[in-house]
């Protein structure tokens, strides 16, 4: 149905994972992660001044990216997952809060909405070698200079590496179809933070570096 909405003029640029936490999923009733989608004209390089005109009220959380090489996954040889993306980066997830009362929705209502996915920031490439070591690093998330969250990625359920083959082992029941170049966001860091124009938001994980935005 995603692929569906975009067009050959504002195609899919990339995936989120949602949910990938026992208490989102008991809290929204799912028996597990989800999958959104959100198209080119949300995706925005380190350093973006983003305009809040063009989108519903926002959150924002820091999460590693990653962009495909491939598509072919054998869940038999686990780390072959190397061979399907060629970059590791720090990233944002922009998170459109489109309902009135989300608390009233059920699992499949949202995860037709893409679970809240609009936007994502992208920081520089990194080898792709690091999301293999990435959850032995810690993250700091800062809003307007203050830092709102610090703490290791190990206390993540999901680890980012699991979480990317969860989703090619789970792409095809979900009716998805990765292509190559595509952004997959691998699961929040933190909690989000609500978004107001004259924001300005960093963030950091270790030796994958940083990335900014700032909005308007």
């Amino acid at each position: 149905m995603h692929r569906a909405l975009a067009s050959p003029e504002d195609p899919i640029a990339g995936y989120k994972i949602g949910a990938c936490t026992r208490t989102a999923q008991k809290k929204f009733e799912l028996r597990g992660p989800v999958i959104g989608t959100f198209q080119m004209s949300g995706l925005f390089e380190d350093g973006a001044r983003v305009d809040m005109n063009q989108f519903s009220p926002l959150g924002i959380e820091c999460e590693v990216a990653v962009r495909l090489s491939g598509v072919d996954f054998d869940p038999k040889r686990p780390n072959s997952i190397i061979d399907t993306i060629d970059a590791v980066m720090v990233a944002f997830e922009l998170a459109e809060w489109r309902w009135s009362d989300w608390k009233k929705l059920n699992g499949n209502a949202l995860i037709a909405d893409s679970f809240f996915a609009k936007a994502s920031v992208i920081g520089p490439p990194k080898d792709p070698r690091m999301l293999f070591e990435v959850e032995n690093n810690s993250a700091i998330f800062m809003q307007n200079g203050n830092v709102v969250y610090q703490g290791p990625l190990s206390e993540m359920e999901m680890s980012p590496v699991n979480v990317l083959r969860w989703f090619f082992t789970h792409a095809e029941q979900c009716q998805i179809e990765p292509r190559v170049g595509d952004i997959v966001l691998l699961g929040a860091v933190s909690s989000p933070r609500s978004v107001s124009s004259g924001d300005f938001f960093s963030g950091e994980i270790g030796e994958l570096g940083t990335v900014n935005v700032e909005f308007q």
